[in-house]
């Protein structure tokens, strides 16, 4: 297959013709969708003639596709770098998809139930973030070492992705099929179309998310005989839940100060020492060691753009009591 008939379906502009002629030709082989799919990863990167693949092009589509659809960023910056990757499947490589052609549009599709080949995953490392256009067109943007999963077509009536991490979401409006974004902290959001941030790293004690626009239903699904909760958001507002359960609802004039990681902007509010230090070791990809536990009492408030995790620690030894040192790659904070 030429490869400027495989760009011009990447890009939307192939002839019905020249669309099944590709479709096809991916049915033959999974190498063969591997490939188209590499392709689609790779020219949304980087700008690619129309013309035969080099072999520069094609080893990078391969380390693009290697171990099924689910694509692994290797860590790609230094302290003071922050890129945003864009990653996207595309909505023409739907086409492709051989995912449950026998469901009923009415039933309910876990995606526990979709085989692996058929779901997409990405990752992003510590210090690294994405942005992912779903296959319905809703757009998601990825923080640090966060992760989702989502079928390559959405069937059945609900929309499902599975989150952990941090993601900002933009949703397309789709009352037929609502968005299901279920979390590993044991609660889901149902959205029908919205814009809101959530928050649920696995190894965070709380997790938090806010509303921007519409309207999202967070539900939790306690355990150990506790009373799920369920609660309508508003715009403006922010949940925050623990251990299973809401612990509070509050209504901001300012949100904005929740998704300010996606400019690049790392701010701490009143932030315990613990919060501050995981959220510098996902930001730039640093490890820490904690040397003195007393540190953990101090409370930080600050906001940073470009700083290295060194010049944040600069900064916080200048204001408080906090100190380092650096051995072996490693930040040792203990209390001056």
């Amino acid at each position: 297959m030429k490869k400027q008939i495989l760009l011009k379906y990447i890009k939307g502009k192939a002839t019905k013709e020249e669309e099944a002629k590709v479709v096809e030709w991916v049915k033959r082989s999974p190498d063969n969708k591997r490939y188209l799919v590499g392709l689609n990863n790779l020219w949304l990167i980087n700008s690619i003639p129309d013309s035969t693949a080099s072999e520069s092009e094609t080893e990078k589509i391969r380390i693009l596709t290697r171990g099924r659809q689910s694509i692994r960023f290797k860590k790609l910056l230094s302290y003071a770098a922050v890129t945003v990757l864009l990653v996207s499947l595309g909505v023409n490589l739907l086409l492709v998809s051989k995912l449950g052609d026998n469901k009923s549009p009415n039933e309910r599709i876990l995606l526990s139930e979709i085989n692996e080949d058929d779901k997409v995953t990405i990752y992003t490392n510590k210090g690294v973030k994405g942005f992912v256009t779903l296959p319905d067109s809703s757009k998601v943007w990825l923080n640090s070492e966060s992760r989702i999963s989502y079928p390559a077509k959405f069937l059945g009536h609900t929309r499902e992705v599975i989150i952990s991490g941090e993601a900002y979401f933009e949703v397309e409006k789709d009352k037929e099929r609502p968005m299901i974004v279920s979390t590993g902290k044991n609660f889901i959001v149902e959205v029908l179309g919205t814009r809101f941030n959530i928050k649920a790293y696995e190894d965070d004690n709380f997790s938090e998310a806010t509303l921007y626009s519409g309207e999202i239903k967070i539900k939790t699904e306690s355990g150990n005989n506790k009373k799920n909760q369920e609660i309508l958001m508003k715009p403006l507002e922010t949940v925050i839940i623990s251990n299973n359960d809401i612990t509070s609802l509050t209504r901001q004039k300012d949100t904005t100060v929740n998704v300010e990681w996606k400019k690049g902007i790392l701010i701490f509010d009143n932030t315990p020492m613990n919060e501050v230090i995981k959220k510098i070791e996902r930001w730039h990809g640093a490890t820490f060691a904690i040397k003195d536990s007393s540190v953990l009492n101090y409370r930080i408030t600050a906001s940073f753009n470009s700083e290295s995790a060194i010049q944040i620690m600069e900064m916080i030894r200048y204001t408080s009591p906090v100190d380092y040192r650096i051995e072996d790659n490693v930040i040792k904070v203990f209390r001056r």
